[in-house]
């Protein structure tokens, strides 16, 4: 699946490899029993800036991936999704 999500896009090997890092991070939280992350938590269990995993995470957004719940004007909080 993820090789799919990245190959589909214009984007440097370094790039596809940070997405992919990124969504790792992710799947690793949820099987932790994260069901809600903020940028913050993703970005520490990657390893990567803040601003970087925004960046992959809106990507897993538009792409049906990830979803993201606001709460309040500053804190976003992303999970899982499936778009079945």
């Amino acid at each position: 699946m993820s090789d799919q999500l990245w190959q589909d896009r214009e984007m440097s090997n370094a790039e596809r490899r940070n997405g992919e890092r990124v969504w790792r991070a992710v799947q690793e939280l949820f099987i932790k029993g994260e069901m809600l992350m903020t940028v913050g938590e993703v970005s520490q269990e990657a390893g990567m800036s803040r601003g970087a995993v925004k960046k992959y995470l809106d990507l897993l957004i538009e792409s049906n991936h990830v979803k993201k719940f606001a709460k309040g004007k500053r804190t976003a909080y992303y999970t899982l999704w499936s778009a079945q």
